[in-house]
């Protein structure tokens, strides 16, 4: 059972929130401050990483006072970046559905960001909001030239973890590429992930006001808006 990580002196910054959230074993949740540099990890962030196959090194990439963005390149950092000043400057919630499934399971998770009082950092709650077995055909290595470019480069969709066809602008799930990362393999950005995330924070379509902290306290575990605070209050728009 793993335990959360947090800096001292943001810690008061979590009474207003509910413990039973930032202490959940299957939510993750993390704290950054306002430069985004992250100050708390709780035990759902740290199970989901070791669970998934990221530990040690994640641990050992993002540990606190390391940037959380540091590890995201391209149109993904930069509509990350500008969600989250956004969701600082405004005071606003900022939810954001994304795919992040595994070799076997489709998964989509819903991430909502949380202002915390006097713009002083945010704290980011990643829930689980579907679930199933995957339905793509499963594709090996002896594929691997349909994949790699001229240079042996193998380019993967940061986001989707789909990979592009050497000959095609066509995007694949390669399962085999999912279980263990070939050498030599790039990360981009596919063309439809790359429409989904463009147009999304110019349309504001992603930050309901901040009322919606005060939903049923319970409409996390039901796959709801995940409100996790008890008393927190900020002017609603």
């Amino acid at each position: 059972m793993q335990r959360e990580l947090c800096q001292a002196n943001f810690r008061p910054l979590l009474e207003p929130f509910d413990s039973r959230i930032c202490n959940s074993q299957v939510v993750s949740v993390c704290g950054v401050w306002s430069d985004l540099s992250i100050a708390y990890l709780s035990p759902g962030w740290l199970n989901f990483a070791a669970a998934n196959g990221g530990e040690p090194d994640v641990s050992a990439r993002w540990p606190l006072g390391e940037n959380l963005l540091s590890g995201i390149e391209g149109p993904l950092a930069k509509f990350f970046e500008q969600g989250y000043r956004k969701c600082l400057s405004e005071e606003r919630l900022w939810v954001h559905v994304y795919e992040c499934s595994s070799a076997d399971q489709f998964r989509l998770f819903q991430m909502t960001s949380y202002p915390l009082p006097r713009r002083e950092g945010l704290l980011i709650v990643h829930s689980l909001r579907v679930e199933r077995p995957q339905h793509h055909d499963q594709l090996n290595s002896s594929v691997h030239t349909d994949y790699a470019d001229e240079q042996n480069i193998v380019h993967q969709c940061s986001y989707c973890r789909r990979v592009r066809r050497r000959e095609a602008a066509v995007w694949d799930w390669v399962r085999e590429y999912i279980d263990a990362a070939p050498p030599g393999i790039s990360h981009t950005i596919c063309e439809s992930c790359f429409g989904y995330y463009a147009p999304r924070l110019e349309a504001g379509q992603e930050f309901p006001p901040l009322r919606f902290l005060y939903s049923e306290p319970n409409a996390l575990a039901s796959g709801g808006s995940t409100p996790v605070s008890r008393s927190y209050s900020s002017p609603v728009p």
